[in-house]
C-alpha cells in the first residue's frame, strides 16, 4: 500500500502546524511533501490544523505540488531581483515594474 492510500486516525495538540505533522511522515514519501489538503482545501505547511480534520499530503510529484514549487521559485527570483536593484540604486524607487503572470 502506498503511503497516500493509507488511512490513519491520530490525535494532535491544538494549534499544531501541518509542518510538524508532515515531519512525522516525510520519510515514508519518495518526494518532498509541499502542501496538505485539509478537508478538501489546499493549505500551506505553515498553517495550523483545524479540529477533526482529514488531511492528505501533496508532494512535488503531484501536479499541484509542481505548480506550487515553480511559483515559489519564481517569487524568490523576483524578490532577489528587487533586492539587487535596490542595492545598486539605494534610496531610489524602481521606475518600471516587473510583472509576473502565472498560467
Amino acid at each position: 500500500m502506498r503511503p497516500d492510500e493509507r488511512k490513519e486516525i491520530k490525535n494532535y495538540d491544538a494549534g499544531i502546524t501541518f509542518e510538524q505533522i508532515v515531519s512525522e511522515y516525510q520519510k515514508e514519501y519518495e518526494n518532498l511533501i509541499s502542501l496538505v489538503m485539509e478537508n478538501g482545501k489546499i493549505r500551506e505547511l505553515s498553517k495550523r490544523a483545524e479540529k477533526n480534520a482529514e488531511i492528505k499530503f501533496i508532494t512535488r510529484r503531484n501536479k499541484i505540488g509542481q505548480k506550487t514549487y515553480f511559483r515559489t521559485a519564481v517569487l524568490l527570483l523576483v524578490k532577489a531581483l528587487h533586492d539587487v536593484l535596490q542595492k545598486k540604486n539605494p534610496g531610489s524607487e524602481i521606475k518600471q515594474g516587473l510583472k509576473v503572470e502565472f498560467t
